[in-house]
């Protein structure tokens, strides 16, 4: 998850381009879009920047609801909140599809 997510997270997307000699002593240095994220606290593209659990957090008040009416207790549907749009393009990240 945290590898399809990179976009929406702190992660730094170019981490292996940016260090093409990896060295187990030296740093690893930090692309400018990293930077950029960690200091903005937003996406390239304008968007709130998550770390692993703020997402969690976000995608967990996601519902389904079971509701039936009184009148008629045998009529059951499913509910289901609606995503904000950084919602979305978290499940869309995924490959999941929210539709019922």
């Amino acid at each position: 998850m945290e590898k399809a997510w990179k976009p929406l997270l702190f992660h730094d997307e170019e981490l292996e381009a940016v260090n093409e000699n990896k060295s187990p002593v030296k740093p690893a240095v930090r692309s400018l879009s990293a930077r950029w994220k960690d200091e903005m606290k937003r996406t390239l593209e304008g968007k709130p920047v998550h770390s692993f659990r703020t997402i969690l957090r976000d995608l967990g008040t996601i519902a389904r609801n079971r509701l039936c009416s009184p009148q008629s207790p045998d009529a059951t549907f499913n509910l289901l909140t609606q995503p904000s749009p950084e919602q979305r393009e978290a499940f869309k990240l995924l490959n999941v599809n929210l539709s019922p």
